[in-house]
């Protein structure tokens, strides 16, 4: 803070550290605005990586600093994953100030058909095809937010796995009358239940979900 009977447009040093300030971190905004623009190149190709090693050259950020920025990054991802799993920031302007607000994510939800196929009271679930179901059931939730999938021209890797998972699996998802496809309650929560131990990087044992012993082989 300025000290007393001191103020910007008598001390030009201070005015001159002021607008540096205000230009770094705009240019700060602007780098962070193309990085996360460029992220936005993992849909529908969740199997490709990403090279921020690269785009950090293009953008010329200083090699000291792409760990602090992909820790960044990762950070964001983290709160969105537990502060924010069930919820979505949203700018609100109240009184000439600016708040961010935590609305709950309502996702809709779609009562599967009679015909779905019978839950077995057994199954096993391969090591892939457990990876499969989590990656498909964070997308349902957290990218596409409870949006159906349409399996009419399965051209992403995603897309694709889903119709093997759907193939192999057909009791962990369900088709609505217009062919689109969601999962059902036991695909939800055993994906939930996937991503929770791949990040906590539990070991996956035997689970129990209602009458479904699922064994993973």
């Amino acid at each position: 803070m300025l000290e007393q009977g001191t103020t910007a447009q008598n001390n030009p040093d201070s005015n001159m550290t002021y607008q540096n300030s205000s230009r770094n971190f705009g240019q700060f905004i602007e780098i962070l605005n193309h990085v996360i623009d460029a992220l936005g190149e993992f849909k529908n190709r969740y199997d490709k990586k990403f090279n921020i090693s690269e785009l950090s050259k293009y953008l010329r950020i200083p090699k000291a600093d792409i760990d602090e920025l992909t820790s960044l990054i990762l950070n964001f991802q983290d709160k969105y994953e537990t502060v924010f799993k069930n919820h979505c920031l949203k700018k609100r302007i109240v009184n000439h100030k600016i708040y961010l607000v935590a609305e709950r994510i309502s996702v809709k939800e779609v009562p599967p058909p009679e015909n779905h196929s019978p839950i077995p009271k057994e199954i096993t679930l391969t090591r892939e095809h457990a990876k499969l179901l989590s990656d498909i059931i964070y997308t349902f939730q957290h990218v596409k937010r409870g949006k159906a999938f349409n399996l009419s021209s399965p051209d992403s890797g995603l897309l694709k796995n889903l119709k093997i998972m759907n193939d192999t699996h057909p009791y962990l998802f369900y088709h609505n009358s217009d062919g689109l496809i969601y999962p059902t309650e036991l695909g939800l929560q055993l994906g939930n239940l996937l991503h929770s131990y791949n990040k906590s990087n539990k070991k996956i044992k035997n689970l129990v979900i209602k009458n479904t012993t699922i064994i993973f082989g």
